[in-house]
């Protein structure tokens, strides 16, 4: 008698009909079943029927649905396909049926249909949040997809949107359970104030430094960032609430909180690529004891060897005899430099191969410079920028120029600055010619003037 009462029957036809249902199917297998047992089987059929209901006006829904928007929209029925949006949010559907045949199948005043109703309101309330969440996560795609040309790291508030549909989906879920009203539950919370800080902290953090990222336009997906003192150097693939994704050139995948981004240093390399030009700031040390006045006589044996320089020289020699020495200012000369040493004529020359180098522009600023001495030599440094942002022409290019600078210094009579090694160690001794600053069998075709700087001194016999 006691089982009779687990779940007391509403007065209503379909609570009869499901119960002389089950009375007919237990009698014809031949079963004699108790009454509590019969409730039993009445409980597990009302959830049967709810889900299979639920199920059957869902995929009539999502065909019908579909259908529409296949013959109005097609390319977003098939973004809606992909995405699986119209059936995540279908899915809403199973709960409402079961909500709605509760006051048929169920006694409404009983304790065990409240449990039953509190149950299946949880239920739609997860499966309403989640729609919710899947339409947000929809347009976020097709706004990054379509509208966020400039690569904008907004998916953090996307990432908000859904985290703070879940937190009302809680709150709402507690108060159900709780049997309290969410309005005097989250008056309660204000205590606990400090602690969702500390549980909600990188969130807060991730939410703050990406609003500011995009204001500021700090970061898109697909700008190559460098974060000094760390590995990380490479293009973002991903920027969330909480972390940003670097795949790195060796392709690994570097995870950085989106609040470091905001409160230190890095590097965006975007600007330059967006320009189209990269900077070339690159130095040779040029050997100190090489470094020398200029006879009229070695001028004209380079003069001959290096037709760039012809005019330069020319100038030069003009404006000495006619006593104008500056080398500063001097427009008519061309370019800076100087015929007194051959580190100046070298100079001249590095700047004319600049100027008529068809990758450096013209229009922006450049210069051949030599830094402070170092116990390496003179550091001969070229300032300027190439019309190239690619990486592998931008290598290949600053490559040639200082090949190029390397096999030159020598017709000047100078040697690149190289630390001794077991090559220049052998070669002492020998004749200068073959010890510095190449061997005979290098292929430098230039006979190399050797500075009388450099030559080996005389031993007495």
């Amino acid at each position: 008698m006691i089982a009779a009462h687990i779940i007391p029957l509403p007065p209503h036809k379909l609570a009869s009909l499901i119960m002389d249902f089950i009375h007919h199917i237990t009698k014809a297998l031949g079963l004699h079943v108790s009454t509590g047992a019969n409730q039993i089987l009445y409980l597990i059929a009302i959830i049967a029927l709810a889900s299979i209901s639920g199920w059957v006006v869902r995929k009539i829904i999502l065909i019908i649905t579909n259908k529409v928007v296949d013959v109005r929209w097609p390319e977003l029925g098939k973004l809606f396909q992909k995405h699986r949006t119209l059936s995540k949010c279908a899915m809403i559907i199973p709960p409402i049926v079961l909500l709605c045949m509760i006051p048929f199948a169920f006694d409404s005043d009983q304790k065990e249909t409240r449990v039953i109703i509190a149950v299946s309101l949880i239920y739609c309330i997860i499966m309403f949040a989640q729609a919710i969440c899947a339409i947000v996560e929809f347009v976020w795609i097709q706004y990054d997809t379509h509208r966020n040309t400039k690569n904008l790291p907004l998916k953090g508030i996307a990432d908000v949107i859904k985290g703070v549909t879940w937190l009302v989906a809680a709150i709402i879920i507690v108060s159900i359970i709780l049997d309290k009203s969410p309005a005097s539950l989250l008056t309660g919370l204000g205590a606990f104030a400090a602690v969702l800080l500390l549980v909600f902290r990188n969130s807060i953090l991730g939410l703050v430094a990406g609003v500011q990222l995009s204001t500021n336009d700090m970061v898109r997906v697909g700008d190559w960032i460098q974060i000094p003192g760390t590995d990380t150097n490479g293009l973002v693939i991903d920027v969330s609430l909480v972390v940003v994704k670097v795949r790195n050139w060796n392709n690994t995948v570097s995870m950085v909180p989106t609040s470091d981004l905001n409160s230190k240093y890095f590097v965006n390399w975007r600007y330059m690529k967006e320009t189209g030009s990269r900077q070339v700031l690159m130095s040779v040390n040029i050997d100190t004891s090489t470094v020398k006045p200029l006879s009229d006589e070695e001028l004209h044996t380079i003069q001959q060897k290096v037709p760039l320089l012809k005019n330069f020289i020319d100038i030069k020699l003009k404006q000495r005899a006619e006593g104008h020495t500056y080398n500063v200012f001097n427009d008519e000369a061309g370019v800076n430099g100087s015929i007194d040493t051959n580190m100046g004529l070298l100079r001249a020359y590095v700047n004319l191969y600049v100027e008529n180098h068809p990758y450096v522009y013209l229009d922006r600023k450049r210069m051949t410079r030599i830094l402070q001495p170092t116990p390496q030599g003179f550091p001969l440094q070229i300032f300027a920028y190439l019309t190239t942002s690619d990486w592998a022409a931008y290598e290949s290019i600053m490559a040639d120029m200082f090949e190029h600078i390397t096999a030159i210094a020598p017709t000047f009579g100078l040697s690149v600055y190289q630390a001794p090694s077991t090559r220049s160690i052998y070669a002492l001794g020998t004749d200068p010619k073959q010890g510095a600053p190449y061997f005979g069998t290098d292929p430098i075709t230039t006979e190399t003037p050797i500075p009388s700087t450099n030559t080996m001194p005389k031993t007495e016999a």
